[in-house]
């Protein structure tokens, strides 16, 4: 009785993980001034005040990335809450069945119950963290790149570069394979120089002005860049943050560019999130994104509705340095 309350409540977890996280972000972590109350008071304001605040302005999404350590896990509390919840919620349901057939005594199930959708609840949360915690660490370094490439096609950071996500994730992946794999010269898609060459044509359009730099010349540049930071960054590391940081780097290189289901379905979801940043109310899952499409808060968030020009979808890759809110 026991595993086969387990293996049904699992099942039954695992199909509302997505309505389940819809209805967090939205209502815990998006829930305005007026309507939260002490058990989600600390969660909204961080999560809504600060992490989306932060620099107020989805061109700057990889710099508001930064700021990620401070702002986007949830506290011991929650996560107590989280499961408990979970576990009650599946105990309660089988006890509640066992009453309707006429047996109200407790039995094994009733711990396999709670047990399954206690384990839906956590595989729901370390999807939450594990996915959001890396598009985060990997945007974090997608920032150092950015700003580089900025940093060649123009003399000074005027904020007003633009390119879109895509295109800016393709070059990063390009470098960043470069770093990890020691592929010499740079490899890439034959398609990317001619997006690039386009995309600067349109900022030479909008008056931003940007150096003539040959495509595979700014690529090595930037590997290079980028090589020389990694080795110096490992030279400040002891030899035990040097396997966490090889290990760290194993999976960034897994969600970040492979052709695997995960890399496939890591991109997918980077996307999807970062659609929420351009609009909070929308893309509100993270790990799990059918719910959006069943409640109508989905926004196309595809590579190919991304790459098209979309003023307010795209990203200044060099932005000067400001202050990011804090409170007072």
């Amino acid at each position: 009785m026991f595993w086969s309350s387990y293996f049904t409540s699992l099942a039954a977890g695992l199909v509302i993980l997505s309505p389940a996280e819809w209805r967090v972000h939205k209502t815990l972590l998006h829930a305005a001034k007026k309507d939260r109350k002490f058990y989600n008071r600390a969660s909204s304001h961080a999560h809504h005040d600060i992490h989306h605040a932060a620099f107020m302005g989805p061109e700057h999404y990889y710099r508001d990335v930064t700021n990620e350590q401070e702002t986007i896990h949830f506290s011991p509390g929650d996560v107590v809450a989280i499961l408990g919840i979970g576990a009650g919620l599946g105990f309660a349901g089988h006890k509640a069945y066992d009453i309707a057939a006429g047996h109200p005594g407790l039995n094994p199930g009733d711990a396999g119950a709670a047990a399954g959708l206690l384990t839906a609840a956590a595989i729901g949360y370390l999807g939450y963290e594990v996915s959001h915690h890396y598009m985060h660490v990997i945007g974090e370094r997608r920032l150092a790149i950015n700003r580089a490439l900025g940093d060649l096609l123009q003399d000074r950071r005027d904020g007003k570069l633009r390119f879109t996500k895509p295109l800016l994730d393709d070059i990063c992946n390009a470098v960043e394979e470069y770093v990890d794999a020691k592929v010499r010269p740079v490899r890439y898609e034959p398609t990317l120089e001619d997006r690039f060459n386009e995309q600067v044509a349109r900022n030479r359009e909008m008056g931003n002005g940007i150096k003539q730099v040959g495509f595979s010349t700014l690529m090595e540049d930037l590997a290079s860049q980028t090589l020389d930071r990694e080795r110096a960054l490992r030279r400040e590391m002891t030899s035990g943050q040097r396997v966490r940081y090889w290990f760290d780097r194993k999976v960034q290189r897994r969600f970040r560019g492979s052709d695997t289901w995960v890399g496939r379905y890591f991109r997918h979801i980077d996307n999807h999130h970062f659609l929420h940043h351009c609009s909070y109310t929308k893309n509100l899952n993270v790990f799990i994104t059918w719910a959006d499409s069943a409640f109508g808060t989905k926004l196309d968030s595809s590579k190919e509705a991304l790459d098209t020009w979309q003023k307010k979808h795209l990203l200044c890759p060099n932005s000067p340095d400001v202050e990011p809110f804090r409170e007072s």
